[in-house]
């Protein structure tokens, strides 16, 4: 099974890089950019271009799902759902979905999974270990992957930040799986972190593209689907517990408002293109006001200082999940 995971790992970041590539051309002719407003003088950069890492997760899924007939419910729920994904956020891009609708449409995705019985009825928990939570786990997954799709869209704010966090929460989420016995975990996994990757070549700083609103959302709905066969969706909450602070902050802080209702931007950049947050009361508070309170920084140190803490979540994650086996 690793030799399959490893192919379908090598196809999904050759799909995904030829994709990126694609789109962003397509976005150049067709006039599809979004400012990059951490930068001075604010280039415009290829919006769409991430949209790249759910459809390639989702084709790669969907093609091995018929050629291991035993990974077939797993892969082909998960290929929907992260289609689904991708599909929330391209209504989000076409129709600026409200604070309040958003999160409902975000669980959506969750109900391929659902359906499909793709799901752990015994729910990995930490310090527990596993519980039996039959009727609660495919309810509990609705709000979840809503929460999941949500903060990952949330973080999406400097280039690289998402992908990076996210390669490295997943890594924590295969490691798990594989000591659990998951083949379907590690290969969702592993399809999901080889889509990341090439995305993170044309994303990181100075990013050639970003993943709008379809991508951002696709990849949250990738990532925290990947956790669902094992019922590590706990574990997955620790491996990204940067993401739930600042989007519990952000909340918080700007309630359910969208981007565009914001009345003060969150960052500021200086004359020498560095970012420190916004004193402003009214500024949302997020991860990356956070790490800037102190003094301003550049954005790939803000970037790097931000995965260093998903490094330790994830860290966490793992010592977490090794004490429970051995409590």
């Amino acid at each position: 099974m690793l030799g399959w995971s490893l192919l379908a790992t090598a196809i999904s970041f050759v799909l995904t890089y030829i994709l990126t590539e694609r789109l962003i051309s397509a976005c150049l002719k067709y006039g599809h950019l979004s400012e990059d407003v951490h930068k001075s003088g604010r280039p415009k950069v290829p919006k769409f271009g991430g949209a790249s890492a759910p459809i390639s997760i989702s084709i790669v899924c969907l093609i091995f799902s018929y050629l291991l007939p035993e990974l077939s419910v797993i892969l082909q729920s998960y290929s929907i759902s992260v289609a689904l994904g991708g599909l929330v956020g391209a209504l989000d891009d076409a129709l600026r979905l409200g604070g309040k609708s958003k999160p409902v449409l975000a669980a959506v995705p969750a109900l391929p999974l659902i359906a499909y019985g793709a799901y752990s009825g015994r729910p990995f928990l930490p310090m527990v270990g596993r519980a039996r939570l039959t009727l609660v786990t495919p309810l509990a997954l609705l709000p979840y992957m809503s929460i999941m799709a949500n903060a990952s869209n949330m973080i999406d704010a400097l280039n690289g930040l998402l992908p990076s966090a996210l390669i490295v929460a997943l890594c924590a989420i295969c490691i798990e799986g594989a000591v659990l016995g998951s083949a379907g975990t590690v290969m969702i996994s592993l399809i999901s972190i080889g889509a990341l990757l090439a995305y993170l070549c044309f994303n990181r700083f100075p990013a050639r593209t970003f993943a709008g609103n379809v991508g951002s959302f696709g990849i949250g709905v990738a990532a925290a689907a990947a956790a669902v066969p094992a019922g590590l969706e706990m574990m997955y909450v620790i491996s990204t517990l940067p993401m739930m602070v600042s989007g519990f902050f952000t909340i918080a802080t700007m309630g359910f408002r969208e981007k565009s209702e914001r009345r003060a931007r969150p960052i500021l950049v200086t004359e020498d293109a560095l970012l420190e947050a916004n004193p402003d009361p009214s500024a949302p508070l997020t991860l990356i006001p956070m790490l800037t309170l102190t003094s301003p920084k550049s954005e790939p140190r803000v970037v790097a200082e931000s995965v260093l803490l998903f490094a330790f979540s994830s860290v966490l994650s793992l010592l977490t999940f090794v004490l429970t086996l051995w409590r």
